[in-house]
C-alpha cells in the first residue's frame, strides 16, 4: 500500500533554516486493512523519492 500526501512545515522566524522540523500526521484506513495475525509490518517514509533508515517504523500484529 502506498499513501501519498503533501506536508508543509512552516518554520518560525527564530529557527535556523537547517534545524530539523517535525510534522506529525495520521492515516486512517477504513473499514480496515486485512493484516495477518502474528506478522511483522514496516512503514517507510520518503521525501521527494529520497529515504533514510531512520524514517521507518515497525509493528507486529497480535496473534488470534
Amino acid at each position: 500500500m502506498i499513501v501519498r500526501t503533501k506536508v508543509t512545515v512552516n518554520a518560525q522566524e527564530d529557527v535556523r533554516p537547517d534545524a530539523p522540523a517535525t510534522a506529525p500526521f495520521a492515516v486512517n484506513i477504513g473499514p480496515g486493512l486485512p493484516l495477518e495475525p502474528g506478522r511483522r509490518y514496516t512503514g517507510q517514509a520518503s521525501i521527494d523519492y529520497r529515504t533514510d533508515a531512520t524514517w521507518s517504523t515497525a509493528f507486529i500484529t497480535r496473534q488470534k
